[in-house]
């Protein structure tokens, strides 16, 4: 019988908001003793229908849409390397569980392919209730500046590790 613990895997997925569609995929695999990131994986994400683009621009990250289009990856391409990463370990990430959750799940139903389950979910931005009236909200940029961890890019992979950062910040404040 295997008693190593559970593995933990951080991830997020940047949309475009007004039509809820993935334009990108991150995520790593930590180390649950050490919470070092052990292995990762990071594609951008072509929506399945250009009109889900909305009015999507460029944004100040350096994201447009000519570099998702051109990728030309749709989350089809990608679902069985995400399902991999995700199903049977620990998830976490920041505001994960009412908004990255949910959009996983459609994407998998979308394609018609069982969506990877977690052993658990652990969600930062519940961890990080207790700063409430010390920060003006709880978006993982305003926490990580409050708590000095660096600059929110809003790109997956650097979000992720942003996250991490902040994942360890709140297990050392909260139960060392």
């Amino acid at each position: 019988m295997d008693s190593s613990p559970p593995e933990v895997v951080i991830f997020d997925l940047e949309t475009i908001i007004e039509t809820e569609a993935i334009i990108e995929f991150g995520a790593i695999i930590v180390c649950p003793q050490t919470l070092v990131e052990k292995e990762y994986f990071s594609s951008l994400v072509r929506p399945r229908h250009d009109e889900e683009f909305g009015g999507f621009e460029e944004r100040s990250n350096g994201l447009n849409m000519d570099e998702i289009v051109s990728s030309n990856i749709y989350f089809s391409d990608i679902a069985h390397t995400v399902y991999d990463m995700l199903d049977g370990r620990i998830w976490v990430g920041h505001y994960i569980k009412n908004f990255d959750c949910g959009l996983l799940e459609d994407a998998f139903h979308e394609i018609q392919q069982p969506p990877p389950k977690p052993l658990d979910v652990i969600d930062t931005w519940e961890l990080c209730e207790m700063f409430r009236g010390e920060v003006d909200n709880l978006k993982m940029a305003t926490l990580a500046e409050y708590l000095g961890l660096g600059e929110q890019i809003h790109r997956s992979l650097a979000d992720v590790r942003l996250n991490l950062r902040l994942f360890r910040r709140c297990v050392e404040l909260f139960y060392l």
